[in-house]
């Protein structure tokens, strides 16, 4: 077999080719760029290349094509020296990954739960994030929520950390996170 060095050097001048040449790039998918960037490790290439695999497998209802993408894609994150790209790329990520995870597992699966406490998490992280742009994950932490308390906990939450988004829409349905919970006891 190929030396490890020698294997990634021939990765790295194969995606390097690839990506120069439009009419060349568009022969490989996503998920193949995605591999040949991770073993000429280019993580951040490779991990957004797993993205946009993962996007597209996702509105292809791929879905167990989508979660193995996104998950190769978020341990890649770890690997990243710039944490702060990393917590950028992670919270992507979690945005596409959380609703994959709910509709193959199930609202009520911890996966899913996890995931959304994760991306809610990130967004705080992440103070120069529009949280407006992370509803998707606000909806998804408060719809996983155990039970009745603690989504009227996180609908209070959700709707002080969206406050002054100037997004109405947002703002509006955070405000329906928090009727939908307001009477039951």
């Amino acid at each position: 077999g190929l030396l490890r060095s020698n294997k990634r050097t021939l990765h790295s001048a194969l995606y390097k080719i690839v990506t120069q040449d439009d009419e060349l790039g568009n022969t490989f998918t996503s998920a193949e760029l995605a591999l040949h960037a991770e073993h000429a490790q280019l993580r951040e290439e490779a991990i957004r290349h797993y993205i946009d695999a993962a996007r597209s497998a996702s509105t292809q209802s791929a879905l167990k094509e989508a979660r193995t993408l996104l998950a190769r894609a978020r341990q890649l994150t770890s690997k990243l020296k710039d944490k702060t790209l990393a917590g950028t790329l992670e919270l992507e990520i979690v945005k596409l990954l959380g609703p994959v995870v709910a509709t193959l597992d199930g609202t009520g699966s911890e996966e899913a739960s996890k995931l959304y406490q994760r991306g809610v998490e990130l967004l705080h992280e992440h103070p120069e994030t529009d949280r407006s742009t992370g509803f998707p994950l606000y909806w998804g932490w408060w719809f996983t929520a155990p039970d009745f308390q603690a989504q009227r906990e996180r609908a209070e939450l959700l709707l002080a950390d969206l406050a002054g988004s100037n997004n109405q829409e947002v703002e509006l349905q955070a405000l329906h996170c928090r009727w939908a919970t307001a009477f039951n006891t």
